[in-house]
């Protein structure tokens, strides 16, 4: 199934590419500005490098700056608790804080005022409103459901409560987990929007299969979003899956985002792409390895300054995910870059023999052997002269029905 979608900001989802550029600009030097007076960390980090606030007049000079890490900033946390010296803004303006999941053991805290938290993804944010219209979600009779980890760590729901004056669906927060309690909801509340990781949104259509349901016939749903991991534009033939799950009458999108940063993109109908609103963000694309921008279609790691954050806007800040873009006009008419789906982590990466790759292109091909469950185990080691780096890959036999 195919809902074409419309447009929530007509004007500015299809401005030209020098007018992105422009705006990217004049929203990029009010930022420095904000941050050269208000945050002594960025200023002393430029300082070091030896770079002025008149230096940065635009995007093309936002290179010459160092880029910021999580591990950076969690130090200077620890420095002087409890956000260290990187925000911009007063901490007396501060609505609510967010954080990162701490799965590398440094959590990360980011506060924000009331207008970054309206836009942090909360119902009537104007990203979030742009992405329902993009997929068909315009609101008269839809319903939405969400099963995301509402955790502190990973979003703080506290920003649900921001920005309720637009028109906007119903939303449903559930959760992640009671998996028939979640088909039982969609079924008795008609949902038609389900928002979860991609690998639960799969879950949940096989789930609904072997309770025997028929997601495409017997629910509501006509659309299933999905992010937090590789998935639909990463892994070979995992939509295909997904689409068996779910049934032809149900579309799968999939979304973007981060825990310090906020919305990030998300699919539209045409499917060619996570649509960034650059307008919000400036996104780079950069080799790990030397720091320089790679070209469309090659992939490097993101590198993401905000452009209209006020409480602690990060500049130059590297998420560890791994994607390429392309900038060309999407069929759908929008104008802004497209990312290609998240394809790892920087620190997901394993290197053999000079080779570097990915988990998730793994499971591209286990996915699509035939006698494979899809569950895989990737074992580096070395050779029996303890020289040369090996590889191999496990893979669990799918055997058919059994008994206990």
């Amino acid at each position: 199934m195919n809902r074409k979608g419309s447009f929530w900001n007509h004007q500015a989802e299809t401005m030209p590419r020098k007018d992105i550029e422009g705006l990217q600009d004049k929203l990029l030097r009010a930022t420095m500005d904000r941050v050269w007076r208000g945050s002594p960390f960025y200023r002393s980090k430029f300082k070091e490098a030896g770079m002025d606030l008149r230096d940065i007049r635009g995007r093309d000079d936002l290179r010459s700056l160092p880029v910021t890490t999580k591990l950076e900033l969690a130090a200077e946390q620890r420095r002087v608790p409890p956000f260290g010296e990187a925000p911009s803004a007063d901490p007396s303006s501060f609505a609510t804080v967010v954080g990162t999941t701490g799965t590398t053991g440094v959590p990360l805290f980011v506060p924000l005022t009331a207008s970054d938290t309206c836009e942090y993804c909360t119902p009537d944010s104007e990203t979030w409103l742009r992405t329902l219209h993009s997929i068909g979600c315009t609101g008269g009779s839809d319903v939405l459901q969400s099963a995301w980890n509402y955790g502190f760590w990973y979003f703080s729901a506290s920003c649900l409560a921001f920005g309720r004056d637009r028109a906007r669906p119903p939303h449903i927060i559930t959760s992640i987990g009671r998996t028939a309690w979640q088909l039982d909801l969609m079924r008795r509340l008609r949902t038609t929007v389900f928002f979860a990781t991609q690998s639960y949104v799969l879950y949940v259509g096989e789930k609904a299969r072997e309770l025997g349901i028929d997601p495409s016939e017997e629910l509501s749903v006509h659309s299933v979003v999905g992010g937090g991991e590789p998935g639909l534009l990463a892994i070979e033939g995992f939509r295909e899956r997904l689409q068996r799950a779910w049934g032809p009458r149900v579309d799968a999108f999939e979304s973007a985002g981060a825990s310090e940063m906020g919305y990030l993109g998300q699919e539209c109908w045409a499917h060619q792409g996570l649509h960034v609103p650059e307008d919000y963000l400036l996104v780079e694309i950069i080799d790990p390895a030397s720091g320089e921008p790679v070209g469309p279609g090659e992939h490097g790691e993101m590198c993401i300054t905000h452009l209209r954050r006020e409480g602690m806007p990060l500049i130059r800040y590297c998420i560890g995910d791994v994607t390429s873009y392309e900038d060309e006009v999407c069929d759908c008419g929008r104008t802004h870059m497209r990312l290609q789906g998240i394809v790892g982590r920087t620190d997901d990466m394993i290197k053999v023999k000079g080779l570097k790759f990915f988990p998730s292109q793994v499971e591209s091909v286990v996915s699509c052997t035939e006698g494979c469950t899809g569950e895989f185990l990737i074992v580096v080691d070395k050779d029996q002269s303890e020289v040369l780096d090996t590889f191999t890959v496990r893979v669990e036999a799918d055997c058919g029905p059994h008994d206990d």
